[in-house]
């Protein structure tokens, strides 16, 4: 149960890791989701 959960505590940490030098991968593909995001311009879409 002890390794279980201690394997458990490093994944996650590796997953979503806030650290800005080195972040997770979720919070890599976040940011880079939310990047795309608000780099959209509405106005230049083509009906």
């Amino acid at each position: 149960m002890v390794v279980a959960l201690g394997l458990a505590a490093m994944i996650m940490k590796s997953v979503v890791s806030r650290d800005t030098s080195s972040p997770g991968f979720l919070m890599k593909k976040w940011q880079s989701l939310v990047e795309q995001i608000g780099a959209d311009d509405p106005n230049k879409r083509s009906n």
